[in-house]
């Protein structure tokens, strides 16, 4: 008979016996017999399925090249339109008037401008409103919600910046937030207070930051003229 010692008073006991003779201990399980561990480890391998499995590995394709930075709101350019050749960066949109497209999403930059503001809304001293316009089209089969504060990150020459309430006032658009239904699209605006002198504007765009998807990154890259 094959025997083994009691966890709790080391004795020698039975190797098939559950509650050890000597001091009623109950033999420990091992882990892998525990019905937690495997509803643990099917849980892990979900996570890994929907967060490689969504990026089919096709970068995002650029078309319709616009000005690199215009100074007052512009239409997005007529869809009969013939495209010139993207620009470099992949999945970069560095002026108005082009768009960008992934698996399930559309994005355009409509227009960049810097609003001078009200009388009583003006940039600081030695600042300026920098206004980006966006349209996002919802092409995937799911409803998709858009938040400026968790799908936008922005970089001024490098250092992180926040949207302005000032800035965002100097227009009527509304912001980048709110919910598309599959098919239809979502027009608004990012807005900052920038020194006169920035010289680079980098936002990043992460359109399925809500999901575990990593399909919708892109980055929009405005120099300063």
């Amino acid at each position: 008979m094959k025997m083994k010692r009691c966890r709790s008073c080391s004795e020698e006991i039975p190797s098939s016996a559950r509650v050890c003779p000597f001091c009623g201990a109950r033999a420990a399980r091992p882990v892998y017999k525990r019905w937690w561990f495997w509803l643990l480890v099917i849980l892990i391998a979900v996570i890994l399925i929907v967060a490689f499995g969504g990026d089919d590995g096709s970068p995002p394709v650029i078309t319709n090249p616009g000005e690199e930075l215009v100074e007052t709101l512009s239409p997005a350019p007529s869809p009969d339109a013939t495209p010139n050749a993207s620009p470099a960066g992949g999945g970069t949109l560095t002026a108005a008037g082009q768009t960008a497209r992934t698996k399930s999403f559309t994005l355009t930059l409509e227009a960049v401008s810097k609003p001078e503001g009200g009388e009583f809304n003006k940039p600081a001293a030695g600042k300026e409103f920098v206004e980006l316009v966006l349209v996002i089209e919802n092409t995937s089969d799911k409803e998709m919600t858009v938040s400026s504060m968790l799908m936008f990150d922005a970089y001024q020459d490098g250092f992180a910046v926040s949207e302005s309430l000032s800035a965002q006032m100097a227009s009527d658009i509304p912001t980048m937030d709110g919910t598309v239904a599959p098919g239809k699209k979502l027009r608004g605006k990012l807005a900052y207070e920038l020194p006169v002198d920035w010289q680079e504007l980098e936002i990043d765009v992460d359109l399925t930051a809500l999901s575990l998807s990593r399909e919708g990154e892109l980055k929009i890259i405005i120099q300063n003229q």
